[in-house]
């Protein structure tokens, strides 16, 4: 009797090139680059290692991930000011993906055989994109197989049906129905075809489906963004000198932006830029008090006042004083990112030498009104890993220390999350249309956090009674400095809208600050009159279309559960082919 040849090992070489195809492929289908094409076909190479008959030894997996890492190094440079340690480790982390797709589908393959690829590529893709994107490092969802398809509002509105998650996996549907057409699985070439016909068929329902749901945005609402231009490197060594030059051209940016006709209905600042210590209204009380008792921030160097007078302090409450006081001067609210401090109290180290104290310390978005701060503010919930806090290690502040020691010398990671998701209202007065808009009830994930599906969505709608009519995303880009990431940062962004099917307002630090409507098309970008819409700062104006009635997609409502019915439905048809299979060629052979 003779025995089966052993399976021949596939190259490792063809691994390593395979994995390098990949991230190429990938890189170029979004910006700086963004050929979105490209994303249809990124995918293939590793649906080829995964398929191609042979055996992939572990050498080999190890192979497929180091071809990836130059293209991870290079899209993820700007790491290397903000954690030198933390740079590498990522790059390993997002190395391991592709070989850990490529050794999952072949385990599914050699257990139900011959099964359409465009069925078990798109399930293994999307299990490990949702492990990747909302647990692995509490989530990293960015260059996703779908990302690019943003390009193209038609082909991902099916994200209102399944977020992002559901475009990947027809992204990879196809190129599963393209390697079966290629004879890389061993299956009929007709299989392909028809694989390649039903993931078309499947995109148009999608589409179609997609455009019942949503609720149509009919109230504009003026909108005016203050781009700001702090490099990152100054803000994290910001002087009480600086704070204060800074400061005054953020003023004159939002005086300029409060007298545009027709005048804006509300003014948007970004991420933690306001200057002072904290923004909420008992932390000023508390700051308001110590002043009395002489308390004041002393001035690097001394400036001159408006009057030519010589300051060298500044009042603990100053800068929000100041910005109080302007605002109700200018009549128009404001939306503003700063720091919220809990248990704020100034502590007496030795005679005329005190330093400040805390229980907690946010990053927040804050609604100015009437020459006040309203007490209801958004807390961060979904803190930015290795940026503000060290996944899992934040239980430990002793660890965290010790790792910030090691991997982000100079940093302080002293953040704590929000409490929940909450929504806020921000009251307007002009009448739109014959119509009074009375407030706008606004979702404001952070930075960071408007890449992330599920918690924009709780942002949206996860508040009984307060569904957001719109997106504010406050973001601080100044950590890519000249670096890639700003332009994928803001197309992640474009992708919360077509979930949602709501509009988004964009300021950010050194931009790209920008209007984006329900369907995740840019209407406006960068500040009007600058050279360039990204490292400069100025005003940008323009109308939001307001969704009255809320986030009503079929994502805003059931989350991803959609998506989870469609992945089990594919696996119940996965479980079955093989057997059913089996009794056709059964019933053949007895013909």
């Amino acid at each position: 009797m003779r025995r089966p040849a052993a399976a021949t090992k596939i190259r490792l070489w063809h691994m390593l090139a395979a994995g390098l195809a990949y991230a190429l492929l990938t890189a170029l289908s979004v910006p700086p680059v963004g050929f979105w094409p490209l994303a249809l076909v990124a995918p293939l190479p590793l649906i080829w290692a995964a398929t191609i008959p042979g055996r992939v030894s572990t050498l080999g997996a190890t192979a497929l991930s180091i071809g990836t890492l130059p293209v991870w190094a290079y899209t993820h440079m700007f790491l290397i000011n903000v954690t030198p340690a933390g740079y590498p480790l990522l790059c390993l982390y997002l190395s391991i993906y592709p070989a850990l797709f490529v050794a999952l589908h072949r385990a599914l393959r050699k257990r139900v055989g011959g099964v359409p690829t465009a069925l078990t590529a798109p399930l293994v893709w999307v299990l490990i994109e949702l492990f990747r994107g909302e647990i692995g490092l509490t989530g990293y969802p960015w260059y996703l197989a779908g990302q690019p398809i943003i390009e193209q509002p038609t082909l991902a509105s099916p994200a209102t049906l399944g977020a992002i998650y559901l475009v990947s996996a027809l992204v990879v549907a196809i190129g599963g129905a393209l390697a079966d057409s290629a004879g890389w699985t061993g299956r009929p070439r007709k299989l392909g075809g028809i694989s390649a016909a039903g993931v078309a068929v499947a995109w148009t329902l999608a589409i179609i489906a997609a455009r019942w749901g949503g609720s149509p945005a009919t109230e504009p609402a003026r909108v005016a963004i203050v781009q700001t231009n702090l490099s990152q490197d100054n803000k994290v060594g910001w002087t009480t000198t600086e704070r204060v030059n800074d400061f005054r051209r953020f003023l004159e940016l939002t005086r300029q932006a409060a007298t545009r006709t027709p005048p804006p209905d509300v003014i948007f600042w970004p991420e933690t830029m306001f200057p002072g210590e904290a923004l909420n209204p008992v932390a000023l009380d508390t700051q308001r008090a110590a002043q009395e008792s002489g308390l004041a921030i002393p001035l690097e160097k001394p400036l001159l006042g408006p009057e030519g007078e010589l300051i060298r302090s500044v009042p603990l409450s100053g800068f929000a004083d100041e910005l109080l006081r302007r605002q109700k001067a200018l009549g128009v609210p404001m939306v503003v990112g700063a720091i919220a401090i809990e248990g704020l109290r100034y502590v007496e180290e030795r005679p005329g030498a005190w330093r400040s104290a805390h229980d907690r310390r946010y990053n927040s978005v804050f609604v100015l009104a009437d020459g006040r701060v309203d007490p209801a503010r958004y807390d961060k919930l979904d803190l930015t890993p290795f940026g503000e806090v060290i996944p899992y290690a934040w239980r430990s502040a002793a660890l965290q220390e010790q790792l910030l020691n090691l991997g982000a010398t100079g940093m302080s990671f002293n953040l704590s999350h929000g409490s929940g998701p909450r929504a806020i209202s921000v009251p307007v007065k002009r009448a739109t249309g014959g119509l009074s808009l009375g407030s706008i009830v606004v979702a404001s994930p952070i930075c960071f956090e408007v890449t992330k599906p599920i918690t924009c969505r709780a942002l949206a709608v996860g508040v009984p009674g307060l569904r957001a009519g719109m997106l504010f995303n406050p973001s601080n880009d100044g950590w890519f400095a000249d670096y890639p990431g700003r332009e994928v940062h803001l197309q992640l962004a474009r992708w919360r809208c077509a979930e949602l099917g709501l509009p988004m307002v964009r300021a950010v630090n050194t931009g790209l600050s920008c209007i984006i409507d329900r369907r995740g098309r840019v209407l406006e970008l960068g500040p009007q009159g600058a050279d360039r819409p990204a490292r400069s700062d100025g005003v940008l104006a323009g109308s939001v279309p307001i969704v009255p009635s809320g986030a009503s997609t079929l994502f805003a409502r059931w989350g991803l559960w959609p998506l989870f019915v469609l992945l089990a439905i594919t696996t119940a048809i996965i479980a079955v082919w093989k057997p059913i299979e089996l009794k056709m060629r059964a019933s053949k052979a007895v013909i």
